[in-house]
Order: structure tokens, then C-alpha cells, then sequence
């Protein structure tokens, strides 16, 4: 389990296989985009993620 933070909005998130993704229970794929970004931080710190619309920071908390 983690705890994110963006903008003022923290959520806690579980990385799970693609089979077991709900994102709005709050299971993120550790395939997706924000599963891979917080697999590569090694669970801390912050990250970037691109997307179509704009570039958007994140913190591990």
C-alpha cells in the first residue's frame, strides 16, 4: 500500500496485476502508467508522469 499526494489530494493506493485493477477502489495496475513511475521511486520520494494533456508531479507519502 501507498500513499499518494497531488496537488492537496492524497489517496491510498495498492499496486496490483492488470486482472485485479480497480482504480476507483483504489487499485492501480503495476502496469500502468502511475505503477510503473512508483515502482521506479523504489516507494519513496516524488515522480513525474507525461501524459497527452501535460506533465503531472506526484509524492509518495
Amino acid at each position: 500500500m501507498y500513499t499518494i499526494k497531488f496537488k492537496n489530494l492524497k489517496k491510498r493506493i495498492e499496486l496490483v496485476d492488470e486482472k485485479s485493477a480497480d482504480p476507483r477502489n483504489g487499485k492501480i495496475s503495476k502496469a500502468s502508467p502511475l505503477g510503473r513511475a512508483i515502482n521506479s521511486t523504489n516507494g519513496k520520494g516524488d515522480f513525474k508522469i507525461n501524459t497527452p494533456i501535460g506533465e503531472f508531479a506526484f509524492s509518495l507519502i
